[in-house]
């Protein structure tokens, strides 16, 4: 499990990296970097890092990679999204940057049931959460290459059964690159 999380990381800041290297000769590219905490448990935050691209200050490409581990459960997911952006002015000495658009989430989670007679774990069931809907973001900028932001999914998954959002929400602050 925590070698999984390491590849996606791994394979999410090689994707931002080559992208923005490329992009920035070709057009106006930023990155964007930080770390925060999700909601992906839908109930206790854990640890995420949060990445970004934004092209022509108009559009923006957003991942996140969100996990936890303990020895009775284990957690992990991944959001990427897509937004338009749109610079919102001047808000209590910073400017305020907001966008709209789509996502998706993938999470993995896993919980031991039981424990053995040597007082180890086990029996673990495990679950996939597959969600896909609009996102948002609002992000306070403070200075110009340091942002606090609060980012969205509301999304239609596996509890479109039951009529409600499976909600995926990311709290970060980070640097602009």
């Amino acid at each position: 499990m925590a070698r999984h999380a390491v590849k996606l990381v791994q394979y999410a800041i090689f994707i931002v990296v080559a992208s923005s290297a490329f992009l920035s000769r070709q057009v106006e590219a930023s990155v964007r970097a930080g770390v925060g905490y999700s909601s992906v448990t839908s109930g206790r935050t854990i640890p995420a890092l949060a990445l970004g691209l934004t092209v022509n200050q108009n559009w923006a490409l957003s991942a996140m990679l969100a996990g936890a581990h303990t020895p009775v459960y284990y957690t992990s997911g991944v959001m990427m999204n897509g937004l338009w952006t749109k610079d919102w002015g001047d808000f209590v000495f910073g400017r305020l940057e907001v966008g709209f658009g789509g996502g998706v989430y993938h999470g993995e989670k896993g919980i031991y049931k039981s424990v053995d007679s040597q007082g180890k774990p086990s029996d673990l069931v495990k679950d996939q959460d597959n969600v896909i809907g609009p996102a948002f973001r609002v992000a306070y900028k403070p200075w110009k290459y340091v942002h606090v932001s609060v980012e969205f999914l509301m999304g239609f998954g596996t509890s479109l059964i039951s009529n409600a959002w499976q909600d995926v929400g990311l709290g970060s602050v980070g640097v602009d690159l």
